[in-house]
């Protein structure tokens, strides 16, 4: 438990590699494992399995069963291969990205994309379930909102470890635009 900043600071290390807590979030994130620890000491058992329940709610809302999950700290690659192509600003709303996604382990299971940390394919993303691979590129056409961008690009592997999100900035250069006011 901390500040919701507190993530941007801190890692985990497994060798020479860093991680950070967002890509292994569905796995590790179990605040009711912490509270079944404590529960010699006083913890309240009622919080605990609430926290259990909302494990488990969000498992199901992505799609995932405890069983799927990894034991590994294997992480899938993502990245926007036509970055050095695209424009600081641009006056089109729309932005087409060159995305590859690989991992040599487990296959891909879908691939997040945000505006201005808004997923923009949903929480579910794209999915890639069913197409049983282990390397995806595609060609995306993301809409930009007036002012700065901040595009980000995730994949996420069947064994539910996230690639780190990899991130470019574009500033759309709309003609402004009265709106309607209705009453």
């Amino acid at each position: 438990m901390g500040s919701q900043s507190l993530p941007k600071f801190i890692h985990f290390q497994l060798g020479l590699q860093a991680y950070t807590f967002d890509q292994f979030d569905l796995r590790l994130n179990r605040p009711d494992k912490v509270l079944e620890t404590l529960l010699p000491f006083g913890a309240d058992s009622t919080i605990m399995i609430q926290y259990r329940q909302a494990y488990y709610k969000r498992l199901e809302k992505y799609g995932f069963t405890e069983e799927m999950l990894s034991d590994d700290y294997h992480v899938p690659e993502c990245a926007i291969s036509n970055t050095s192509q695209l424009p600081i600003t641009t006056t089109d709303g729309v932005l087409a990205l060159q995305i590859e996604a690989h991992d040599t382990i487990h296959s891909l299971d879908r691939l997040n994309v945000y505006v201005n940390d808004v997923p923009i394919y949903g929480i579910q993303g794209i999915d890639l379930r069913n197409k049983n691979t282990r390397e995806y590129t595609t060609k995306l056409n993301i809409p930009l909102s007036r002012g700065p961008n901040k595009i980000q690009v995730s994949a996420l592997n069947q064994g539910g470890a996230e690639s780190l999100k990899t991130t470019t900035y574009i500033t759309y250069d709309a003609p402004e635009t009265k709106p309607n006011l209705y009453l």
